[in-house]
């Protein structure tokens, strides 16, 4: 199997839930060849990191890995990014204590949604200096939109 596929693969079957067979009957795999994939990719990522030792940077495998699972998360989740007063309303909630599963679960969102909302919006206050100091203001002030 292919690292893209694998790395795709992993995916899917970490965010399926009871659905694992049914995933795993689409990719034409058995639990058992399913786990022979996995043998075999583990092993081989921890070999390179091996083989690799104390020399500077990622392994190259690894960092192959690292891009194919980020292509896969971007294949797989291409929801609109939360509105920006959302995301701070829940950012707010979280640097405030609260725990991220009881927030998201309350806001009914999955983990995922807050992940490629925070990416999105980070990255676009890297390059909006008004965008940050607006995030800024309500953090410090708190946000009261509806769910």
């Amino acid at each position: 199997m292919p690292l893209d596929d694998f790395a795709l693969l992993t995916l899917r079957l970490s965010e399926a839930g009871e659905g694992r067979d049914e995933v795993l009957a689409e990719a034409g795999l058995t639990e058992e060849a399913w786990e022979t994939q996995e043998a075999h990719w583990a092993a081989a990522l921890d070999a390179a990191e091996t083989t690799h030792g104390d020399a500077d940077g990622v392994p190259p495998l690894l960092a192959t890995y690292a891009e194919a699972f980020a292509r896969a998360q971007s294949k797989l989740h291409t929801r609109a990014p939360l509105t920006f007063e959302r995301y701070a309303e829940l950012t707010r909630a979280l640097q405030g204590g609260e725990a991220i599963a009881e927030t998201l679960e309350r806001a009914g969102l999955p983990l995922s949604a807050y992940l490629e909302s925070h990416r999105h919006w980070t990255q676009a206050m890297t390059t909006d200096r008004e965008l940050a100091l607006r995030f800024a203001q309500l953090l410090a002030r708190g946000v009261t939109t509806a769910r």
